[in-house]
């Protein structure tokens, strides 16, 4: 009797380390995983305090919005930057959302509701209300591309305040929380706009164009119509760090035998 428990204690043991054998070389395997590295630039060479501001925020929206400890961002020419994050199977998506500008509105589409991908050009009342638009009011056939006219710029969200959260059908949203002045905006204009459409254009494209069914006047609001948590992810980091301060524009390179292409999320 005691040699049989001897060989089950030891049996058990054999189990045990072969068990923690395949558990290190995961982790090892994982440790030495290929790198996807996308190499972004500015149009024109940036003075070492602006390549180094987009290079901060780049390594935040990696390492606290998307959860990549291993992500690297480093400087590789006056204008350029290397990203490289551990090849995962959402690496390029991953690494393509947290090298964009980022920048977040809401937009006047009227009574047209705009397809989601629509590329459009945003326009202010007033000087300066977002990046590279023009002033004006909401174009819709205007060509190329329709213009829409902001009517909530991404300055009047609370910084941190974003979070995932799910409709009743367990589909990702995104809440976020409007500074003072935002929701007074935003409550003005929703009041006097029932039936009419605003778009959430991120980058000059429409992520969704709901309806305004009522007047919005409270401190939270959110967006849905999301298609994947990813998605959902990509948003809440665009809001709670701000966009880049200079926008940049993809060159890829990659492990050897093959250069991946980055997708949207």
């Amino acid at each position: 009797m005691k040699r049989l428990r001897a060989l089950g204690i030891l049996a058990a043991i054999a189990q045990i380390t072969a068990s923690a054998g395949r558990s290190g070389t995961a982790h090892a395997s994982a440790a030495q995983a290929p790198l996807v590295t996308a190499i972004v630039c500015a149009r024109t060479p940036l003075t070492a305090a602006q390549l180094n501001a987009d290079a901060r925020l780049i390594q935040v929206r990696l390492t606290v919005g998307f959860g990549i400890a291993r992500a690297r961002v480093t400087p590789s020419s006056v204008r350029c930057l290397r990203v490289s994050v551990p090849g995962t199977p959402r690496a390029k998506k991953i690494a393509h959302a947290a090298t964009q500008q980022g920048y977040i509105a809401v937009a006047a589409s009227g009574t047209v509701s705009l397809a989601p991908g629509t590329h459009v050009r945003l326009a202010c009342g007033r000087p300066g209300c977002a990046p590279g638009a023009t002033a004006g009011k909401t174009r819709m056939h205007a060509t190329p591309h329709p213009v829409l006219r902001v009517v909530l710029p991404g300055s009047v969200v609370a910084r941190g305040t974003a979070r995932i959260g799910f409709d009743s059908q367990g589909h990702p949203t995104v809440v976020y929380a409007l500074t003072p002045l935002g929701s007074r905006l935003w409550c003005r204009y929703t009041r006097r706009h029932v039936s009419r459409f605003v778009a959430i254009v991120v980058d000059d494209r429409v992520l969704s164009d709901p309806l305004i069914a009522s007047a919005i006047c409270g401190t939270e609001s959110q967006i849905a119509g999301l298609s994947s948590a990813l998605q959902a992810t990509r948003i809440v980091t665009y809001l709670n760090f701000g966009p880049l301060p200079i926008p940049l524009h993809p060159r890829l390179s990659g492990p050897p035998g093959g250069m991946p292409a980055l997708t949207p999320v």
